[in-house]
């Protein structure tokens, strides 16, 4: 009976706290977003930047799939209100939480801030920031056909030409294939 009642104890306080954290992320993330639909940046990005100490400390009430919707959603209101350095930092925090099946549209989003300004050169300092050519052939063809547009856009258009070459041979079919 008191282990029992031990448990019990632990797991309706483990539950209240949960229901908390999760709560208290939530008024955040709907901060963030009422503040970029008023335009007040600045505010958004410092709820933003606590948002992710918030989910850092207190991961084990948060969960993953939560943090990581909010960061990249709040990454494509700002880049939607053209705030380009807030978006790439947003899209940075999901890189840094992403898991396996969520990490390739992190990296995609993050590069997508330089290439959406057809600023070139500042996207392949992403991708060798992120070391997205090191592990070229694990990503998904709509990363790797941007990563090859980048390349062939900064003027390294043979590897860019073998890369999308790569793609439409995995491919033939799909989407990038057929852009490539």
């Amino acid at each position: 009976d008191e282990l029992t009642a031990h448990i019990q104890k632990n797991g309706l306080f483990d539950q209240v706290a949960a229901d908390f954290f999760r709560t208290e992320f939530r008024k955040m993330s709907n901060e963030i977003t009422l503040h970029i639909r008023s335009e007040n940046f600045k505010e958004a990005n410092r709820i933003l930047d606590y948002s992710k100490i918030f989910y850092e400390q207190n991961q084990q009430y948060i969960s993953q799939q939560l943090a990581w919707t909010t960061f990249g959603l709040s990454g494509r209101r700002l880049l939607y209100q053209k705030q380009f350095e807030s978006a790439q930092k947003s899209f940075g925090y999901a890189v840094d939480i992403s898991d396996d099946s969520q990490i390739d549209e992190s990296y995609f989003y993050y590069i997508w801030v330089d290439i959406i300004q057809k600023d070139y050169r500042a996207a392949l300092r992403s991708i060798n920031k992120l070391k997205l050519i090191d592990n070229f052939d694990k990503h998904t063809s709509k990363l790797k056909f941007w990563i090859a547009r980048v390349l062939e856009e900064t003027g390294d258009k043979k590897q860019a030409q073998a890369y999308y070459q790569q793609i439409t041979d995995k491919d033939p079919l799909s989407f990038y294939s057929i852009l490539s």
